[in-house]
């Protein structure tokens, strides 16, 4: 079952990381792309995952898992991932 949160995990982070590269890169800041991929970036990811990829709820449902469940491990795991990069480049910098 561990799979398939981060199955669902690497799914909507692609496009987090997406936005929040260009984020970055438009700015030239890559401190803005790390508060992304926390924040804003989350929610593009979320939306543009209902977009594409929906009827995959179904499959995760009928194994167990909620759409909530799912939603709070990636966005925990964002956190930590943004937290830690924050750290490292802000000691860096």
């Amino acid at each position: 079952m561990s799979h398939a949160f981060w199955k669902y995990y690497m799914d909507v982070t692609r496009y987090n990381i997406a936005i929040s590269v260009i984020l970055a890169l438009i700015t030239l800041n890559p401190l803005n792309g790390i508060v992304c991929l926390a924040t804003g970036g989350m929610v593009i990811g979320l939306y543009c995952y209902k977009q594409f990829q929906q009827s995959q709820y179904y499959f995760y449902y009928n194994i167990g898992i909620t759409k909530r469940k799912l939603i709070t491990f990636t966005w925990l795991i964002n956190i930590a991932l943004s937290l830690v990069a924050a750290l490292v480049f802000l000691t860096l910098a």
